[in-house]
C-alpha cells in the first residue's frame, strides 16, 4: 500500500463569539502522485507559469530602465 500524499493549500481559522480567532488550522488536498521535482503536477504547472510571468515583467523593467538611462549600443560600432 502506497502512502497517501497531502499538499497544504492554505489555512483557516474560525472566530470566537467575541470576534477573536481560534488557532489556525491547515487545509490539505490529497495528491495522486509527485514528479521527480517533489511537486504535484498541478503545483509544477502553476510554478512554471508564475516564473514565466516574473521573467516577462523583469524583462519589461530592464527594457524600460535602458530607455530611461540612455540609448546604449545604438549607433555605436
Amino acid at each position: 500500500m502506497t502512502p497517501k500524499i497531502y499538499i497544504q493549500v492554505g489555512v483557516t481559522a474560525l472566530r470566537t463569539p467575541t470576534g477573536k480567532h481560534y488557532p489556525a488550522v491547515p487545509l490539505y488536498v490529497e495528491a495522486d502522485k509527485l514528479n521527480e521535482s517533489g511537486l504535484a503536477p498541478v503545483e509544477e504547472k502553476m510554478l512554471t507559469g508564475f516564473a514565466g510571468l516574473l521573467i516577462e515583467e523583469y524583462g519589461k523593467k530592464i527594457q524600460a530602465e535602458k530607455g530611461v538611462n540612455g540609448n546604449e549600443n545604438q549607433g555605436i560600432v
